[in-house]
């Protein structure tokens, strides 16, 4: 293969992408085997969903994390039959959001960790404009579904504040 034709396939960086996209997929699958807390699982409080996309974001190229936030939520709901068919766009319209303001963060230059709480903000406020639009997603009305997510998710905002605090300081000190 030609200098050239290995470089192109490099920028893609494909394997980045296939590895970031089982993760995404995985371990919501493997927290949701963790019992739920007050009825609500395990996912939905600590957001594992979220966690490789971000660090796709912080470390590839853009295409990586948003390819695995669109993908991931479709692909589980195909092979689990989870998360429930209406979540699966929401979910999706979430990460790809989620993604997006961290990328634009990044951008700008702003401090990740600090970003995190911004972009899942929006996130969620993305699901809630899509589910006035598309109200049969979910059972639950447009702001009851905007307030109990953004409430269970908070102990997930924190492990993924950790989450870009940790990959963005090993970033500074890598050589």
């Amino acid at each position: 293969m030609d200098t050239l034709a290995t470089r192109r396939l490099q920028t893609l960086q494909i394997p980045h992408t296939l590895i970031i996209l089982a993760a995404t997929m995985l371990l919501p699958v493997l927290f949701h085997l963790i019992p739920p807390v007050s009825d609500v699982p395990m996912g939905a409080r600590l957001l594992p969903l979220f966690y490789a996309p971000l660090i796709a974001v912080l470390l590839f190229r853009p295409h990586v994390g948003l390819i695995a936030a669109a993908l991931a939520p479709m692909l589980n709901y195909l092979l689990t039959g989870r998360p429930e068919f209406g979540l699966v766009t929401l979910l999706s319209g979430e990460l790809l959001t989620f993604s997006l303001i961290m990328l634009l963060a990044l951008k700008l230059r702003l401090p990740a960790w600090l970003m995190v709480p911004v972009a899942l903000l929006l996130a969620k406020t993305a699901s809630f404009l899509l589910l006035h639009a598309m109200p049969h997603l979910s059972a639950l009305p447009p702001v009851v579904y905007w307030q109990v997510t953004l409430a269970n998710a908070i102990p997930g905002m924190l492990v993924l504040m950790a989450i870009a605090w940790t990959v963005t300081r090993y970033l500074a000190h890598k050589p």
